[in-house]
């Protein structure tokens, strides 16, 4: 079953974000990095996404969720 969101948990979630700008993770299953951009709403969905960059300056989108399952933040 796929969630229904709502705006005001998805504003929630953005809101309450907190990765900087520009903070770098890895993909776990890959081992190239990213760096974080911005947690959004998906106008559709309502689904809280977050956007990141790769070194080719490629922007990605993945639902918020996921994006914890599937990178970690980069230790100084």
């Amino acid at each position: 079953m796929v969630k229904e969101w709502t705006v005001e948990e998805s504003k929630n979630i953005v809101k309450n974000c907190k990765i900087a700008e520009g903070e770098i993770y890895i993909n776990k299953k890959n081992g190239n990095e990213y760096k974080f951009q911005g947690a959004e709403i998906h106008s559709e969905t309502l689904e809280p996404m977050v956007a990141y960059v790769d070194y080719e300056q490629t922007r990605w989108t993945r639902p918020y969720h996921l994006f914890f399952e599937k990178f970690f933040k980069k230790e100084a």
